[in-house]
């Protein structure tokens, strides 16, 4: 309930929540490789795993994207999505009323 609070408060999609959608899948599918191939960073076990999810993310991303920079690449680790914020919000009108007001309703009959 508290994460559909909050998601209210926003009008739009933040560029980074936009960016990682983009790269989902990629890095859905390469993350582990790079997991297991990590040791202990730090001691410290919060630290740790905030260092691995970042770096794991992070090559993730590289990865795609070098991949995808050829034409066979999607094939390897899926496509990257080129989704922008004009895109996400092409199809939306503005508001307009549907019901005729009283001043537009009194100016048509004169």
């Amino acid at each position: 309930m508290a994460f559909f609070l909050m998601s209210s408060f926003f009008t739009y999609v933040p560029k980074f929540i936009l960016f990682i959608s983009n790269f989902s899948f990629s890095i859905y599918l390469m993350h582990l490789i790079f997991l297991n191939k990590m040791t202990m960073f730090s001691e410290v076990v919060y630290l740790d795993i905030l260092y691995k999810f970042i770096v794991a993310v992070s090559l993730s991303i590289c990865v795609s994207y070098l991949f995808n920079l050829s034409k066979y690449g999607k094939y390897f680790i899926g496509n990257v999505n080129t989704l922008t914020h004009y895109e996400l919000n092409k199809y939306e009108k503005p508001y307009k009323a549907t019901k005729p007001t009283l001043d537009s309703v009194e100016s048509s009959r004169a």
